[in-house]
């Protein structure tokens, strides 16, 4: 369970996140990114966004840092979206459909060969 300071730990993190990647986004190079490839603001965002996505929050959260809160993670989730895309992984017996807008790389590591 989420307590007000976790929560408020956690909007500073997601806001900061949002923030970086907008400038990263624009275009504003890496100085306006906080000297951080957009790439890696992404990598971030993921790992944010999977430990924040199932917090539940304390009842001694404030409603409006509550509605913050659930604002910003759906604005990462609205930016993982654009960056990474939805994986759709369909099981055949002969092959693995993977649906991904943009993605840095996939590493098979195992699996049935294709054909």
């Amino acid at each position: 369970m989420l307590t007000a300071d976790d929560v408020e730990d956690r909007i500073d993190e997601m806001e900061n996140l949002v923030s970086l990647i907008g400038s990263a986004e624009k275009g504003d190079g890496k100085k306006g990114a906080g000297g951080r490839s957009l790439s890696s603001l992404v990598r971030e965002a993921v790992k944010c966004y999977q430990k924040t996505v199932n917090g539940i929050v304390a009842p001694d959260v404030s409603t409006a840092q509550a509605e913050k809160f659930r604002a910003l993670l759906q604005e990462l989730e609205d930016i993982l979206g654009r960056h990474i895309g939805k994986l759709r992984w369909v099981y055949t017996s002969k092959m693995i459909e993977i649906d991904v807008k943009t993605i840095s790389s996939i590493h098979v590591l195992s699996g049935p060969q294709m054909s």
